[in-house]
């Protein structure tokens, strides 16, 4: 058309290589002020919780707005939790108290008061929901999360407790801090062990003590799963303790797992790049392989935790010591906090692919997800047959609650955050089962089920005479912000004329949208009812012609409707839409004739059988009037120079049947002679196209 740019397209796929050691993968710095200290995710995804001082603040997670704030204890807040349900924050301070915040009021709700001196550390139990707090006055007490009540408190420590931690089964609790090994003669103290201790909650029962660290102990944390505790300190390291399951006890091996049979530090085990400064906050990723550390020595280290291997280390990246770290419940970000530092960071860990764990479960939900397959379109009876050897399941799956899982045929498979999943699955001759799983966060499970039977095309007879050709032309000239055209609409009435008269063709299998009835609306439904309406024995004819556009930044060709502004892309409809419909149009032959931006990306080359059998084989061929250049909308009243020659050889061909391949080398040579145009036909690129040819038959 005129002013019209015909660009080719193409699609490019790759993965970037990148060290994990220098990338920073920062996307967000939140400015949380000074003083700063502590921070963690709420377990639904939907906050991240800081401090500053004596207040608590709490973010939209992912980015830097702050939605509420906590203003009550008064001295400086040491730790804050989540409850599961993410309805309530927890915080415990030097003040000796420990206060229940409810989130959606903005208020204080419960202040637990116990201790003597600072607390220092606070656990939430989901299971049996309750907390456990640590405090410098040398005891662990256990609340009732419901009335606030004291339920035990244990005062076995010696000396101040710094941290404490909860099983994800809520069955143990462990506890540490400065605490020193006694020897057997209890006057002499072993001062390289401070110890780690273990109880049961319910009777409060120790289970175990662990000579665990050379100096002070910061920080502990149960793994996901409540297989291993990982501990770390002042003696600047970390270690990761097995837990093994006896009976109706757990019991500790007091070594290191054989599996970590080096601890993560420098001095044995030189290549994993050891901390160098105290260790302060320890935090398991929701899935547990991996573990990430704090350190006073500015760096944040990711660590696989089933080998001590180092993935990640951000240690050039912060100013001061970090102080606390957390991974956001999807396993997507890991947010960081500096002492003395005026931000909060959050960084990208995708790339570890950590699966989402969640963490709550609502007993009364009993609905189970909904599954909906939108490819393959055109399932019947839980049957489609097709004739190729791969297919892409697509589909969204949906749940209030949340999608744990999604299998199918057994596999996992991941689904994205508005729910849409895809997968590609090899068919052999013959039925191939396809079951789809999926289980969402309480446990509800739903399932479907169908059969892709797969045939060759070749044993599929194909009779012209019963073949269905159905017919879609658009055209336009009146745009409504586009510059208008002179010959698309009498172009397109030309072709669909000849067409109907000439060949067979009929007019109750063809649609025609002209000027203001070829909005993008109608253009796509028609174009995607296709896929229901179209057997594969019929055959399809589309002819557009109108303006074009080619994106440079996305590398994208677009079709103008009709009421389609200028500059606003999203009211086009692009190349990628378009293939994608004609992928999942089951036709025997699809022919797509574009007087308009078609990407020559799609387009390739093939050999092609001969006119006694080249109709019994699929095909899928494009023929459209330029490449890089500028296309003629011809003179007022007349055809463009391209439907003038696509015109002029349907109405003068003799042959009683034309292969689609004789029209577009036609086009092709006489567009060229006559003007500067380079049209391009060939069969299109991964749409179904199979060797055949479309064969024009006359009346």
């Amino acid at each position: 058309m005129n002013n019209l740019l015909i660009y080719p397209t193409c699609l490019f796929s790759f993965l970037l290589s990148f060290s994990l050691y220098a990338q920073d993968n920062l996307i967000l710095k939140i400015k949380t002020g000074e003083n700063t200290k502590w921070l963690t995710f709420s377990p639904d995804g939907r906050y991240l919780a800081t401090t500053k001082g004596k207040k608590a603040n709490l973010w939209l997670s992912g980015t830097s707005t702050l939605t509420k704030q906590f203003k009550g204890h008064k001295r400086q807040i040491n730790d804050l939790c989540f409850s599961s349900d993410s309805k309530y924050l927890i915080t415990v301070s030097k003040d000796k108290t420990v206060k229940i915040w409810d989130i959606e009021a903005n208020k204080e709700i419960k202040t637990l008061q116990g201790h003597t001196k600072a607390v220092n550390s606070v656990a939430y139990g989901k299971v049996g929901n309750f907390l456990a707090t640590a405090s410098n006055d040398k005891t662990v007490k256990i609340w009732d999360f419901e009335t606030g009540s004291e339920k035990q408190s244990y005062s076995e420590h010696l000396r101040k407790v710094k941290c404490v931690a909860i099983s994800p089964d809520g069955r143990y609790v462990a506890s540490a801090g400065g605490d020193i090994q006694q020897t057997a003669n209890k006057k002499i103290l072993e001062r390289n062990n401070r110890i780690v201790i273990i109880r049961e909650v319910s009777t409060g029962k120790i289970i175990r003590k662990i000579a665990a660290h050379k100096k002070l102990i910061r920080t502990l944390t149960f793994s996901p799963d409540g297989k291993y505790l990982a501990s770390g300190g002042d003696d600047k390291t970390i270690k990761i303790w097995s837990l093994e399951d006896t009976s109706e006890s757990v019991t500790l091996s007091g070594q290191i797992h054989p599996k970590h049979t080096t601890h993560l530090h420098g001095k044995t085990d030189a290549k994993s790049k050891a901390h160098k400064g105290w260790i302060f906050d320890l935090e398991y990723s929701p899935d547990g392989k991996f573990l990430a550390s704090a350190s006073g020595d500015k760096s944040a280290v990711i660590w696989e935790a089933e080998t001590g291997v180092l993935f990640m280390n951000f240690k050039k990246k912060h100013r001061n010591s970090i102080s606390s770290l957390s991974f956001s419940p999807d396993g997507k970000y890991l947010a960081t906090t500096e002492i003395e530092g005026k931000y909060t960071k959050l960084r990208d860990v995708s790339s570890l692919n950590i699966v989402p764990v969640y963490q709550f479960k609502d007993e009364k939900d009993n609905a189970p997800p909904q599954i909906y397959v939108s490819n393959p379109p055109n399932i019947k009876n839980n049957r489609i047959i097709i004739s190729r050897d791969l297919i892409d399941v697509r589909g969204t799956v949906i749940d209030e609650s949340g999608v744990r899982n999604l299998l199918i045929n057994g596999r996992k498979v991941p689904v994205k955050k508005n729910g849409s999943f895809v997968i590609l699955i090899p068919l052999t001759p013959g039925v191939n089962k396809v079951k789809i799983e999926a289980v969402d966060v309480n446990d509800n499970i739903t399932a479907r089920w169908f059969d892709v039977i797969r045939k060759d095309i070749k044993e599929e007879k194909y009779d012209a005479q019963k073949a269905v050709n159905y017919l879609f032309v658009v055209g336009i000239n009146d745009y409504q912000y586009w510059p208008k055209l002179f010959n698309a609409v009498s172009d397109a009435k030309n072709v669909a004329g000849t067409l109907i008269n000439m060949y067979r063709f009929d007019s109750t299998n063809t649609i025609v949208l002209l000027d203001s009835n070829a909005t993008r609306n109608n253009i796509y439904k028609t174009l995607r009812n296709y896929i229901e309406k179209i057997s594969p024995q019929d055959n399809l004819l589309i002819y557009y012609a109108g303006h074009g556009h080619f994106d440079d930044l996305l590398n994208e060709g677009y079709w103008i409707p009709f009421e389609a502004d200028l500059g606003s892309d999203g009211d086009y409809l692009s190349n990628t839409s378009i293939k994608k419909i004609l992928q999942n149009i089951n036709s025997r032959h699809t022919f797509l004739v574009a007087d308009a931006c078609f990407s020559g990306s799609l387009f390739s080359e093939s050999n092609r059988g001969y006119t006694e059998n080249v109709e019994q084989y699929k095909s899928r061929w494009g023929l459209a009037s330029g490449r890089l250049e500028t296309v003629s909308d011809g003179r007022g009243g007349q055809h463009s120079p391209f439907a003038n020659a696509f015109i002029s050889f349907l109405k003068e061909n003799e042959k009683e049947k034309m292969l689609v391949s004789e029209i577009v080398q036609y086009v092709k040579v006489k567009v060229a002679e006559v003007t500067k145009q380079t049209p391009i036909g060939n069969p299109l690129k991964n749409v179904g196209d199979e060797g055949g040819e479309f064969i024009f038959y006359k009346r």
